[in-house]
């Protein structure tokens, strides 16, 4: 099964639909013999995405040591503080790098016996992201019958942000998963479906 989505944005305002296409000649007769399956669209959906067209801020740590790392804390683009994840060894000297999309950050790192202990931000500079984004949100459980020419539609009033691009797109992905899954249960059937029974994937 082949799935397409489109996500469509005017103004905040989005519409995703996610199409399934593409069974077999056999899939289909079991189709025809099994019955469609309702598949449970909703509830709960998060993921991690990618913001289109940013690159993530790296953080990374030179010197004559090694194994240490570090991670930026960002708000509004600027660089806040940058919290040591792993303090590495033999460092004498050490120069903390900051790349991605945004420029002007400055920091120095402080040494402890070859580990590096904190890294103080001298100047947070402008234009730094994070990504990928982390999305959750909620919607309304709803149910879509599965069948070849599935369509699965929802609109999304939203503000016109990166964050909101990366909602339509997890909601999108996890409407394919949903779909791939139950086509899977109904192909791995051996007797017809009975009445409305919902495909929980």
């Amino acid at each position: 099964m082949k799935l397409r989505t489109l996500i469509d944005n005017l103004a905040g305002r989005y519409e995703v639909q996610v199409d399934t296409h593409g069974f077999t000649a056999a899939e289909e007769e079991q189709m025809k013999n099994f019955g469609e399956p309702l598949v449970e669209v909703g509830g709960t959906f998060g993921g991690s995405v990618t913001r289109p067209d940013q690159s993530n801020t790296v953080v990374s740590i030179t010197g004559n040591g090694s194994g240490a790392t570090a991670v930026a804390v960002i708000e509004d683009g600027v660089i806040t503080a940058i919290n040591v994840t792993a303090g590495g060894s033999g460092y004498s000297s050490a120069t903390v790098v900051i790349t991605g999309d945004g420029s002007g950050a400055e920091a120095t790192a402080t040494l402890n016996s070859g580990v590096i202990t904190a890294i103080t931000v001298d100047d947070g500079g402008s234009g730094y992201n994070v990504v990928p984004v982390v999305v959750s949100f909620t919607l309304p459980t709803a149910t879509r019958r599965l069948r070849s020419d599935f369509p699965v539609k929802q609109v999304f009033d939203l503000e016109d942000s990166p964050d909101s691009d990366a909602m339509a797109k997890v909601w999108a992905e996890t409407v394919v998963s949903r779909c791939t899954a139950a086509k899977a249960t109904l192909m791995g059937k051996s007797s017809p479906f009975e009445g409305e029974t919902v495909t929980t994937v």
